[in-house]
């Protein structure tokens, strides 16, 4: 496989956290589990490289320091440009935004698929949930449908890992089903149901943390129309335009920044199509085209709901998965909600 091109490497153990990696390789069953933990700098380069977040960070900051950089706003350098730089650097700090520390997570690929889990999230994904796998640096790239990039580092693949991850993508990229919990246990629901471009925006907007750039935006804003509102003598009366333009672009941030996010994950087009739904007591199951995906109850420790989407969010992180009830019965959506209260699942 190309992405495998050149690779060569050794993995030491030691007892440094960071570099701790046990694997194992059964090759009789064609099948590589992993145990590892990704190191600072990983997890700062995967959010760089992969991260869509940084996308959208990375460029306010960005047009922030050229702010400072044209004597746009030049009374208002001592606050532009370390948020300027605080954003264009975010690489740096996104990785510990949501949990402090390393966690650790275990990476299995077999002939049913790849099972991924870490800090207590696990979930379940059939070869025709990949879209591509490329090697990118010292990474594999593990492209999902219909959106999302998985990393993992090179460094834990072992040489006869390499040989068997390899056969087994190239033997089952594209496969179209895989086996989940909801095969040996009742199905509470079944349907059909889609995700929409403005219900995934909607959820990444309307977020506690977005309630920041809202705060920032109307103090400079407010800022802006003082300014505008004084005497034409007031020394800061040239800079009522940036304030307000740029208090505009922070209030918006929730909304555009979030559109952003969704388009780069794979656009409108990813959003549209149905996918067949499929409930129990253990977890639910997802099925788009080839894909195929399961999320154990156990993995979400709250929930919240936006219009007609379900936000669980993971356990141990401040990561989300989101379900649209769209396709829904009333009954469908009662039985739901007493699964998920069943599961002690905060807020439903």
């Amino acid at each position: 496989m190309a992405w495998f091109a050149k690779s060569r490497y050794e993995i030491r153990r030691r007892t440094h956290r960071y570099s701790a990696v046990v694997s194992d390789v059964g090759s009789e069953s064609g099948s590589v589990h992993l145990q590892y933990e990704l190191r600072p700098d990983e997890r700062m380069l995967f959010v760089l490289r992969f991260g869509r977040m940084y996308r959208v960070l990375g460029p306010i900051g960005a047009a922030l320091i050229g702010v400072v950089a044209l004597q746009l706003a030049p009374d208002w350098i001592w606050l532009l440009l370390p948020l300027g730089i605080a954003l264009a650097v975010s690489f740096l700090w996104l990785p510990f935004a949501t949990r402090f520390g390393s966690t650790p997570i275990t990476f299995d690929a077999a002939a049913d698929g790849l099972t991924i889990a870490s800090g207590g999230a696990s979930s379940s994904l059939s070869w025709g949930t990949i879209r591509s796998i490329r090697r990118v640096g010292g990474a594999l790239a593990i492209e999902v449908e219909p959106a999302g990039t998985f990393a993992v580092p090179v460094r834990v693949f072992r040489h006869q890992e390499q040989r068997t991850f390899e056969a087994l993508a190239a033997a089952n990229l594209g496969a179209e089903s895989a086996p989940s919990q909801l095969d040996v246990e009742p199905i509470l629901i079944r349907c059909r149901s889609d995700i929409r471009f403005l219900d995934t925006v909607l959820v990444l907007a309307l977020r506690p943390m977005m309630l920041a750039p809202l705060v920032l935006g109307g103090i400079l804003i407010a800022a802006g129309v003082s300014e505008l509102l004084a005497p034409a003598s007031d020394p800061f009366k040239s800079i009522t335009l940036p304030l307000i333009v740029i208090g505009v672009v922070f209030v918006t941030l929730p909304l555009w920044g979030a559109a952003w996010r969704v388009y780069l994950g794979g656009g409108t087009g990813a959003m549209g199509a149905p996918y067949e739904i499929e409930i129990g007591a253990l977890g639910y199951r997802a099925r788009l085209r080839n894909a195929d995906s399961w999320h154990p109850w156990d993995s979400f420790e709250s929930m919240r709901r936006v219009g007609s989407v379900y936000a669980f969010r993971v356990r141990g992180s401040k990561a989300e998965v989101v379900l649209s009830a769209r396709g829904f019965s009333p009954a469908d959506q009662n039985t739901l909600q007493e699964v998920l209260r069943a599961s002690g699942i905060k807020g439903a």
